[in-house]
Formats: C-alpha cells, sequence, structure tokens
C-alpha cells in the first residue's frame, strides 16, 4: 500500500443508514483532497467514455484545451468511482445493498462508472432528508440533556452539534435550519444544577447582545468562562 493510499484510507460504510453522516462527511474530505469532490457535487460534468476515448487518441502535443479537459474529468470519475466501490462494506446485507447502488451506477455513456450518479444514490436513500428523519432527529435534540456534572460535556456537546447538522441538512417544505443561537439556548437549559453559576453568565452576555460560537458553550460547560 502507498503512503497516499494509508493516508487517505477511511473506515467503509456498512450500510447502516445511522452511520452515514459519520462516514459521508470523511468521504467529502478526502475525496476533496484526492480532488474528486468536483465530480461528485456535480461541479465537473461526467463526460461519456467515447468522447473520452476520441479524446485521448490525440497526441499529448496536439490536443486542445477541450479535449484535455474531458480526459482530466473522466480520469476523475473513474478515480471518483473505484474509491466508492472501495469505500462500501459488502459483506453484511446492508452493506451488500449500499455496495449495489454504486455498482449500479453504471450507464450506457458510462461502462466505467458514473461516480456523480452512483453519490446522487447514496445521499438520496441514506442522507436524513425525509420528514420521518427530522422527527426523530428532532426528539433526540429536543430530549437531550447532560444528565449529570460527572459526564463528559464534550460527547455531548458533540452529539448536540451532530445532531443541529443533520436536521439542517433534511429537505421539508416550510422546516427552519437551527442556528447556533437555538443550540446555545439547548445547552443552557439542559446543564446540571452544578453549572447555574456559568447558566446565569452566558444568560447575561446573551441578554447584552453579545454573540458567541459554539466554542464558548464548550468552554462555559467545561467552567471556563
Amino acid at each position: 500500500m502507498s503512503y497516499e493510499e494509508k493516508y487517505y484510507r477511511i473506515q467503509t460504510f456498512d450500510g447502516v443508514r445511522d452511520n452515514f453522516p459519520i462516514w459521508e462527511p470523511k468521504f467529502r474530505a478526502k475525496s476533496n483532497k484526492r480532488g474528486t469532490l468536483k465530480i461528485l457535487d456535480g461541479t465537473s460534468l461526467v463526460p461519456s467514455k467515447s468522447d473520452y476515448e476520441t479524446a485521448y487518441v490525440v497526441l499529448e502535443a496536439n490536443r486542445t484545451a477541450d479535449q484535455t479537459d474531458i480526459i482530466d474529468r473522466y480520469e476523475l470519475n473513474t478515480s471518483a468511482y473505484a474509491d466508492l466501490l472501495l469505500g462500501i462494506e459488502g459483506k453484511s446485507t446492508k452493506g451488500r445493498i449500499a455496495f449495489a447502488i454504486v455498482t449500479g451506477s453504471i450507464t450506457t455513456e458510462n461502462p466505467d462508472g458514473n461516480a456523480r450518479i452512483a453519490w446522487t444514490r447514496l445521499t438520496s436513500k441514506y442522507a436524513p432528508q425525509t420528514s420521518f428523519k427530522f422527527m426523530k432527529l428532532e426528539k433526540e435534540f429536543t430530549n437531550s440533556r447532560l444528565r449529570s456534572e460527572m459526564a463528559d460535556p464534550d460527547v455531548w456537546l458533540t452529539r448536540l452539534e451532530g445532531l443541529r447538522t443533520d436536521m439542517n441538512k433534511c429537505t421539508i417544505t416550510g422546516k427552519t435550519d437551527k442556528s447556533e443561537t437555538d443550540l446555545i439556548i439547548h445547552v443552557l437549559a439542559n446543564l446540571p444544577e452544578g453549572y447555574e453559576v456559568t447558566v446565569n453568565d452566558i444568560s447575561n452576555d446573551i441578554k447584552a447582545n453579545k454573540k458567541y460560537l459554539c466554542g464558548r458553550c464548550e468552554r462555559a460547560a467545561q467552567h471556563e468562562v
């Protein structure tokens, strides 16, 4: 295994929907480093294999800028598609379903696979975009609280931020995104009694119209205010 392969290697997706919000940003980060993210998100269109082959047979010194671009985009697509195939765990039943989504993204124009189509189908199936998923996330967010002064606040705050991110990804008509202020208010309302002084301090700051980032919540939960 080369240094690059080892450096960019991430845990494979097992087809479990709840694990997709963890795997997806990791895969996007890997793709960004490899230069293939623009294929996945549709910024660069995937050319047909016939167009690629037509451009490829032209001597490199004689190629036009458009022909070079076609070659670059097609090869980025094949790299992205290979990464997707290798990024899916195909042993479990759910993993095989996710793997089938990727292998099913082969078209007449792209017999080597279309990474854009595969990525779109994966996110459509596993990303939290349905009203049912949103309600489940909303319920968990609403009921989430730091139940003990001995509990690690970092774990709780990280989960809350993850829930907020997933809810904001949901595409539901009439839904409003949860803001950073919503997160801060929830944190303040759901800390144990031992955090009373910290809560009062931050509440006064908010009333004074001071702006705070999520890091402020974290420092408060650690009694560093």
